[in-house]
């Protein structure tokens, strides 16, 4: 690609780039904004060096990075996986004395009440051990006040003993987000006996700088999560910004976070629990921008990987934000974050047969490696991917443009002896089946975040994405009710697209919790400009010009439970005189949506405040195609014939199968059809339609 320059002499960068990485796939989205060229790929995740599947994406679109634009927005699973595994670093915990067994007691509640199987202690895996934590004694009292001053000689005593023998240290007071005073001298004290023991770097979180609320469990476990990651983040984006420097790129990194925004690489190794469970959001932020493209008010976001399946809705142009995600059992993270409904139900998940011969299928995947069994790669675990196989829904050359080449009767193998074998069934039955588990257990996710919530379902339109999501999709919505599906162009790289598509953001939380009637107006403006203040100024760091803030309240009636809150906006740009009355009327209206009732005179308690900044910055415009008839389909878009089974006549029928880039914008094909492309597969049964919009996406409808 030829470098072009301005009158000026200036190069001109035109190249947007967004990468994502998967448990399955690295993902690659990028748009030459100069010649509306589109180049993606997928491939194959390669831990524990992800950096390696990066680049090898890049190498696949062949793009001169020095071309990109002044950023390269990223997700990972890194964060999680780190977690996941208990692939972490050595910590220290410094916390009040008398609280060291506080991440071990939990919320001492059960994680399946009525399973009287369930234990506890083998559900639950610590991130840091007993021995690694040390009690200081300290304390704040719940007003702010200092009840018990700092014992400085003893605090840095235990710097002197510590430093050097882990590799990050967390500090966690009880009652610091009301009063962190404490903590800032206790980092200040570990940074100086570092300092003389001739460490130039090293890495402290102290819970104040990650999260100012009440609840000491949710911020106990964010800032002992925000310190294991710090040393892996910084490693891991050190060596991502060398390799692609040696490229031609010296831009900056945008990490994509949990809240739906991007933050700067510098900023993100200082809070790098903010990326957690970042990946799959992305796909919700695109999900959000095709809302607002065509005029959506209520919108399924439906996102079907390798791995698992996410659900999650846009309700008059923005998601749900919540505070209160369990990564683990009794492991929260109080960051806020895109609200999403998760399953273990990905194309690589696997299906098994338990100890009472029911038929399961995920959590368990197989991952990219050894992947499913049709991959030939040594997998011999069957997969959705192998159902969807046997079915011939999905076609040999269909999987990464045939790179992994699939092999039928390795998936036919390994159902027959992991399924049929044991169950008694045909491979075709034994397929089917495990496909109907995957959409029930999908179903039931997409209803969690809908029905659950007090919203109909068949007022949504869904939008389907994810390299397996359009497989499953208009059987899903069957279920749900669902009459109307958007199948992006590229769907199986669209969180990708999600990456490009957000802006800079920033949130900052702190602790109310009085009641409305309690409330001093003026008190609380002034906390929202001191709040606003530090976002801006996070922001400003970051080189964003235009900013704007957004202010949220976590509400519930007095007396119901912690940790049940409702968030309500609270005041933005258009409204940004905050009004109690107009906050009462928004939470008791969106109670009444989700609970069914009100409680009139009711005393409502704010607890929590969030303040969120927004830098916004560019993006890639949607191009329009010209439309063409609806049956002017140019013939070489027919690639063959192939026999596929459909659940809704139960019976295999012989279909056309369209290759969707040589579709035009315009063209109307009625089920049962395949419409085949590079990354996904998109099923249309009897009695739906498929048209191609005017921006080459899928519009799928439910015949009259």
């Amino acid at each position: 690609m030829a470098a072009q320059t301005t009158p000026q002499g200036k190069r001109v960068k035109p190249i947007r780039l967004g990468i994502d990485i998967g448990g399955t796939f690295t993902d690659l989205f990028a748009y030459n904004e100069s010649t509306g060229e589109i180049f993606i790929a997928k491939s194959l995740s390669t831990p524990p060096d992800f950096v390696e599947g990066v680049m090898n994406a890049i190498k696949k679109v062949n793009i001169d990075l020095s071309l990109v634009h002044d950023f390269i927005a990223h997700g990972s699973t890194i964060a999680d996986n780190a977690i996941i595994e208990r692939k972490i670093p050595r910590i220290a915990l410094l916390t009040t004395e008398g609280f060291r067994d506080l991440i071990f007691l939990g919320r001492l509640h059960r994680e399946r009440l009525y399973d009287l199987q369930w234990d506890r202690p083998s559900q639950f895996r610590p991130i840091i051990r007993r021995r690694d934590i040390y009690e200081v004694r300290e304390r704040i009292g719940s007003s702010g006040e200092v009840i018990i001053p700092l014992d400085k000689e003893y605090v840095e005593r235990i710097a002197r003993e510590i430093i050097g023998k882990y590799d990050a240290y967390a500090i966690c007071y009880i009652n610091s987000y009301v009063n962190e005073i404490h903590e800032k001298e206790t980092k200040q004290i570990l940074l100086k006996v570092a300092k003389e023991k001739g460490y130039d770097r090293v890495y402290v979180t102290a819970s104040h700088e990650v999260l100012k609320t009440i609840r000491e469990l949710p911020r106990l476990s964010t800032t002992l999560m925000n310190a294991i990651l710090m040393p892996i983040m910084a490693s891991y984006l050190q060596n991502l910004k060398n390799r692609l420097a040696l490229e031609g790129f010296n831009g900056d990194i945008l990490l994509f976070q949990s809240n739906g925004g991007v933050v700067s690489a510098e900023a993100a190794m200082q809070k790098p629990v903010y990326v957690m469970t970042s990946g799959p959001v992305a796909g919700v932020i695109a999900s959000m921008a095709f809302a607002k493209l065509y005029g959506l008010e209520k919108v399924l976001s439906f996102d079907m990987g390798g791995t698992t399946a996410k659900a999650s809705t846009i309700v008059d142009g923005s998601p749900f934000i919540t505070t209160e995600f369990q990564f683990e059992w009794d492991l929260p993270i109080a960051v806020p974050i895109v609200e999403m409904s998760e399953v273990g139900t990905g194309g690589g998940s696997i299906a098994w047969v338990d100890v009472g011969g029911m038929l399961k299928v995920g959590p368990i995947s197989a991952g990219s490696i050894p992947g499913p069994a049709c991959y030939g790669r040594g997998g011999v675990e069957p997969t959705i991917v192998d159902a969807q196989v046997v079915l011939h829904r999905l076609n040999p050359e269909a999987v990464l443009g045939g790179e992994v080449k699939i092999r039928k009767e390795n998936a036919i193998k390994a159902i027959r002896e992991k399924i049929c074998e044991k169950l008694g069934l045909e491979v075709f039955e034994a397929a089917r089946g495990i496909i109907g588990i995957a959409n029930t257990s999908m179903a039931e996710a997409c209803k969690k975040v809908t029905l659950r919530k007090g919203y109909d379902t068949r007022e949504f339109v869904m939008i389907a994405f994810g390299g397996a999501g359009p497989m499953h999709a208009c059987e899903i919505a069957e279920e749900l009710g669902i009459r109307k599906i958007i199948v992006p162009i590229y769907p199986g790289v669209f969180s990708s697209l999600g990456m490009c598509l957000s802006d800079l953001m920033q949130d900052e939380l702190s602790t109310i919790l009085r009641t409305l009637d309690e409330i001093d107006i003026n008190e609380l403006n002034d906390l929202i400009s001191q709040l606003e203040g530090k976002v801006m100024s996070q922001l400003l760091k970051q080189g964003v010009k235009t900013i704007e803030t957004i202010s949220y309240a976590k509400m519930r009636y007095i007396g119901e439970a912690i940790g049940k809150e409702l968030t309500i906006l609270l005041k933005t740009a258009k409204s940004p005189i905050v009004n109690l009355q107009d906050c009462r009327e928004r939470f008791e209206k969106l109670h009444y949506d989700m609970y069914g009732f009100n409680v009139p005179g009711e005393k409502i308690v704010l607890t929590d405040l969030i303040v969120r900044g927004v830098g916004f910055i560019s993006k890639p415009a949607f191009r329009e195609y010209p439309l063409h008839e609806p049956q002017d389909i140019p013939q070489e878009a027919v690639v063959g014939e192939r026999e596929v089974y459909f659940s809704e006549t139960n019976a295999f029928e012989k279909v056309r199968v369209y290759k969707r880039e040589r579709l035009k914008s315009g063209n109307l094909i009625c089920g049962p059809t395949v419409i085949e492309e590079e990354t996904s597969t998109i099923i249309v049964p009897p009695h739906w339609q498929a048209y191609i919009d005017k921006y080459r996406n899928v519009v799928i409808s439910k015949e009259e």
